[in-house]
């Protein structure tokens, strides 16, 4: 009987014990529930974020007291002035080397020559704003001194300071003659090159840059150049008519050594160009689609070339000519080919020559040359002058009678050859192969032909 009492109270405290602990339990799961909702109510508030919508910007803070009494400041900084992308400065004096300032002197930046960004005032001085913080040059020029440079590093907010001293130079005056009698209103030029700032990786002569002065000559012939810088300088005298149409001359050019303070002589003898050769260029009758004239002449003062397109209704002139011996050559193109032909002629002084092409009855020759060898290059060319006895031609010799072809072909690699173009008459067909490392030596044979009117002969020709 006490035992059975004694297994009720056990299982009755055990009942009791577990009854406590469930109570407890479920309190700790409430407290922590309302917890739970407590801190997530806060962030379904700041939830209205969709996909599509984007994220709302901050608001501004409100502006405090001392902003409020003023002007806000702005958010973006001002636009940078067009006259001062950087901040960086150049203040200049240009003086003389006595130290006296010179006004109305030009100042260039970089290779600029037609557009001063600067010029100085009565005490010589100048400002320039707005210049980029990389090494950069200034030239100044004035029409009594000798250009003056330097180079300056400008800096962002400062001002960079520079002297430049410009030279009054040399002088070069002389007497132009043509023909033996003094030439007014011929044009003489001076040019040196002077170099800028080189360019990291460029050439050596990169950035260089010409300065050219220049004068007429006066009713004797005379002329003066002021203000050159010290050193060789180079001189042209050139027709004010026609300078900028024809080439320079080999005696219209002369080198002078330029010394400061002091003047140098310079005389120019010019030959008289007074002689002019016209004439007409046709083909089957009809201007050629395409044609040159080229007259080398050779006078007492030296050797001149000089040349022109054909017009289009196959007319040509030559003005401005030196007396001498002339080499004229003409080259016309047409679908039919090119036809070339060359004259030699004496011009006079004063002397209107006229030399007329005309191209008729076209002719063609083609053939073989054989025994070409592997490091050769091989030509043909169809001559119409050509000595009897050919042994004792030189090599020379031989180049100087291909300058003056009717026609030239080269030779393919299967050893065959065409001249189309040419004119019915007499040639020498002349094989030439030289080793390109060899010139000048090479190899020749030659053979005459007869070409009647539109016909085309066949040459072969053998190398030995």
């Amino acid at each position: 009987m006490q035992s059975r009492l004694t297994v009720i109270l056990t299982i009755a405290c055990l009942i009791g014990i577990a009854l406590f602990v469930w109570y407890l339990s479920s309190n700790a799961r409430e407290q922590t529930a309302s917890q739970t909702v407590v801190d997530s109510k806060p962030k379904k508030e700041q939830e209205p974020l969709t996909v599509d919508a984007p994220s709302p910007e901050p608001k501004p803070s409100p502006p405090t007291t001392s902003q409020r009494r003023g002007a806000e400041p702005p958010l973006e900084p001002p636009a940078p002035d067009s006259t001062d992308t950087t901040g960086a400065r150049v203040e200049g004096l240009v003086i003389t080397k006595a130290g006296a300032p010179i006004e109305d002197a030009k100042v260039f930046v970089g290779p600029e020559t037609e557009d001063p960004r600067a010029q100085t005032d009565e005490k010589g001085r100048f400002v320039i704003d707005g210049l980029s913080t990389s090494d950069t040059f200034l030239m100044v020029t004035h029409e009594k001194y000798v250009p003056g440079t330097a180079t300056v590093s400008p800096e962002v907010g400062k001002t960079t300071e520079v002297r430049i001293t410009l030279d009054e130079g040399g002088t070069i005056e002389g007497i132009v003659s043509r023909g033996r009698a003094p030439a007014p209103g011929e044009i003489v030029r001076a040019s040196e090159t002077i170099a800028l700032v080189p360019t990291p990786g460029a050439p050596q002569d990169q950035g260089r840059k010409r300065i050219v002065l220049q004068a007429t000559t006066d009713a004797q012939g005379h002329y003066v150049l002021d203000h050159l810088p010290f050193g060789e300088i180079e001189m042209e005298a050139l027709d004010a008519e026609s300078y900028e149409d024809r080439p320079t001359a080999q005696w219209a050019r002369a080198i002078a050594n330029v010394v400061t303070g002091q003047t140098t002589v310079v005389d120019f003898d010019l030959p008289s160009i007074e002689s002019v050769i016209q004439g007409v260029v046709l083909v089957e009758g009809q201007p050629p689609e395409y044609a040159t004239i080229r007259a080398k002449i050779v006078c007492d003062y030296g050797l001149y070339s000089v040349g022109t397109d054909v017009q289009p209704d196959g007319s040509y002139r030559l003005e401005h000519l030196p007396a001498g011996t002339v080499t004229l050559k003409v080259s016309a193109f047409s679908p039919e080919g090119t036809r070339r032909r060359s004259v030699d002629l004496t011009l006079g002084e004063s002397q209107v020559v006229q030399s007329d092409f005309l191209f008729s009855g076209a002719c063609a020759v083609s053939g073989t040359v054989a025994g070409v060898l592997a490091d050769e290059h091989a030509v043909v060319l169809a001559l119409t002058e050509f000595p009897s006895d050919a042994s004792e031609l030189t090599f020379q010799d031989l180049l100087i009678m291909s300058n003056k072809p009717a026609g030239v072909s080269d030779v393919s690699p299967d050893g065959t050859f065409r001249i189309d173009g040419l004119d019915p008459g007499s040639y020498t067909i002349l094989a030439l192969a030289m080793e390109q490392q060899q010139i000048p030596q090479g190899r020749t044979t030659h053979k005459a032909v007869q070409l009647p009117a539109g016909t085309e002969v066949q040459v072969n020709l053998n190398l030995r």
